[in-house]
């Protein structure tokens, strides 16, 4: 399920957030479908668990984050992204929060409009309240 674009206005800093880097390659290829209820599609089968991001045209252009739950448990989630020194500041996109179920997965697409207001690493998720 694909959630509308956030504004800036959707996006919220916080210093206290829990953030969970990526640690795995870039998924290449379309937006992962959604399951139905026993059948798990090839397009989900293959996305790695956890958090994964792409940005083939380079620093300052349009990133899809994926996030595929592994957990054995439904999370809701959210792209996010972190600033660099000194602060470290910490956005979430929490007007894109999502629900994803055990072995299921879900993708966003930021657009370059829609980035924090200072340079930032926008590959991360955030577990949503």
């Amino acid at each position: 399920m694909r959630l509308p674009a956030a504004t800036v206005t959707g996006l919220f800093a916080t210093a206290a957030l829990l953030v969970v880097p990526a640690a795995v390659p870039a998924v290449g290829g379309g937006t992962p479908a959604a399951a139905s209820p026993g059948r798990t599609p090839a397009a989900v089968r293959d996305v790695p668990c956890g958090t994964t991001w792409a940005q083939p045209g380079g620093s300052g252009t349009q990133v899809t984050i994926t996030f595929k739950n592994c957990t054995g448990r439904g999370l809701t989630v959210a792209p996010a992204a972190v600033g660099g020194a000194p602060d470290h500041n910490h956005y979430t996109y929490a007007r894109l929060c999502e629900y994803v179920s055990d072995q299921q997965a879900t993708s966003w697409l930021i657009r370059p409009h829609q980035f924090p207001p200072e340079g930032t690493s926008l590959q991360y998720t955030s577990r949503c309240l």
